[in-house]
């Protein structure tokens, strides 16, 4: 039995404090009960060495083995952080528990930040992405954004949970100019230089070719006003200039017609259009939440990757957009890294675009293993395990939603550190989370964190109408201006008291409580 005292300076503010109590209990699915004649000895229960009133035994009540069992009793359940957002809550027991997690805490507990969610479509990968980005946001970090998405779903969302903190950069616009020698400076800006050129132009950085871009991407580094469009212009002066071995003169001649032809593709203005404003560290990239949306760039096929000679055989557009991606995520990456005092989050949804490359993967290497003493981590969304690249296995936060796949199942299982061969876990994964058709069993996934804790939780999103505006990607499932919070209903048969006589009692109520989601 549980006492709860309320007190006031009168009658009436007493009274109305104990509603409130009763009421704010109710709430819960707890019933409070004021029993008249025994405020007094209830009131003196709580004193220090009280004896307990003989009448206090009327409301005895004894725990079933069904409600024992149900409590998850000689079990534990803990999966998350002790703080930090409200993901959702734990399905291993017949308790509501809530599941919270705090990856921008883990730099401080000595552990990485990083994240990596995997899935099918619609499983509800992107979901738990945004709620782990806005939290990092309105918890005082940062966050970018990579959105690769046709319909920049991200900037949505982003423009909704954070409004005016939001800055949107739409890289087929070419608004803003990514040119690494103006954006970075020095020694930075001529990596990045020299990294986004050779992988422009599909040459080795120890050929001859990558030799000449190594001395143009100098020599224009070191000028008055460094730009991507000087580099070009000093492979046309090393190609027409008279000294030199031919080889070298030949070598600049050709990386410079190829220049010339990926600068005049409108894809590549952002690279090459000296006339646009660069994008600056402390601005455009200081927001709250950067997203950068890069709808328009498109992609060799994945295949492609394995067989060079198939690389060089893709379109002009497939071959700038991977450039060009591979460019703002090392923005993105040195944007992180800038401000070690602030936790900053960067986000790359269905990953394998970054990881499928040889650049790629060295960008999301140097994140996961230099995030942490910078204060940064990365969320990646994948749809299989091998997408997260061969350094999945430093990520501290795994996820593993609905994968109908036995094959991908069971590398999933494994990800996460279970056994990938049992035919219990195979079921879960593959046909015990997130049924399709079922409602209200949307974002039931496996959760394991940095304390090696497993469990299985189903996300819920917040009934704050910023955050529910933009965050799903169903089509047709809600309207933009639909901020009507998602409930479930839980039935609780509301206890009816038993007259001693053994009538029938008058006035007996049943009914069901509705809960809300995101109490």
């Amino acid at each position: 039995m549980t006492v709860l005292t309320v007190w006031g300076p009168d009658p009436v503010t007493c009274d109305a404090r104990a509603r409130a109590l009763a009421a704010l209990l109710s709430g819960g699915d707890y019933r409070a009960v004021r029993p008249h004649g025994m405020q007094e000895a209830l009131f003196a229960l709580g004193l220090p060495g009280a004896a307990r009133p003989a009448q206090v035994r009327e409301f005895t009540q004894h725990q079933l083995s069904e409600d024992w069992a149900a409590s998850g009793a000689f079990t534990n359940t803990t999966v998350g952080d002790p703080t930090g957002l409200m993901v959702g809550v734990d399905l291993d027991s017949g308790t509501i528990r809530p599941v919270l997690l705090n990856i921008a805490d883990a730099p401080q507990r000595n552990a990485s930040a990083s994240v990596g969610i995997v899935g099918d479509l619609g499983a509800g990968k992107s979901v738990l992405e945004k709620l782990l980005a806005s939290a990092v946001v309105d918890r005082g970090g940062r966050a970018i954004v990579i959105d690769r998405t046709p319909i920049r779903e991200w900037a949505s969302f982003g423009r909704s949970a954070t409004g005016s903190r939001c800055q949107v950069i739409d890289a087929a616009k070419a608004e803003l100019s990514i040119d690494p020698l103006r954006v970075f400076g020095g020694p930075v800006g001529a990596h990045y230089a020299l990294s986004y050129l050779t992988l422009q132009l599909g040459v080795g950085p120890m050929s001859a070719s990558g030799a000449v871009l190594h001395h143009a991407v100098e020599e224009a580094a070191a000028g008055p006003e460094p730009s991507m469009a000087a580099v070009l212009d000093v492979l046309g002066t090393m190609a027409a200039s008279a000294s030199g071995a031919s080889t070298r003169r030949d070598a600049a001649a050709t990386m410079a017609d190829l220049l010339r032809i990926v600068s005049s593709n409108p894809l590549a203005a952002m690279v090459f259009d000296g006339e646009l404003p660069p994008v600056t560290l402390d601005g455009d990239l200081g927001a709250d939440m950067v997203v950068v949306t890069t709808t328009g760039l498109t992609l060799p096929p994945r295949e492609a990757f394995a067989n060079i000679e198939v690389l060089r055989q893709q379109p002009l557009e497939a071959l700038i957009g991977r450039a060009v991606l591979y460019l703002i995520a090392a923005i993105a990456r040195q944007a992180a890294f800038t401000d070690p005092g602030r936790f900053c989050a960067v986000a790359m949804d269905e990953c394998y675009w970054l990881t499928s490359s040889a650049e790629g993967s060295a960008l999301a290497h140097e994140i996961l293993h230099d995030g942490r003493k910078h204060g940064a981590g990365v969320i990646l969304g994948a749809h299989d395990v091998d997408e997260l690249g061969k350094d999945a296995g430093l990520l501290a936060y795994k996820v593993l939603a609905r994968t109908s796949d036995h094959a991908r199942a069971r590398k999933g299982l494994a990800f996460l550190g279970l056994d990938s061969e049992a035919e219990d876990l195979i079921r879960l994964v593959t046909t015990g989370l997130s049924p399709v058709g079922q409602p209200g069993r949307d974002g039931e996934m496996l959760l394991r964190d940095p304390r090696m804790n497993v469990g299985r939780i189903q996300v819920h999103v917040p009934p704050v109408p910023r955050i529910q505006q933009a965050i799903f990607t169903t089509p047709g499932a809600r309207a933009a201006d639909d901020t009507t919070p998602v409930t479930f209903t839980k039935h609780v048969p509301i206890p009816t008291p038993t007259p001693r006589d053994g009538s029938t009692p008058t006035g007996a109520l049943h009914g069901t409580c509705q809960r809300d989601q995101g109490r």
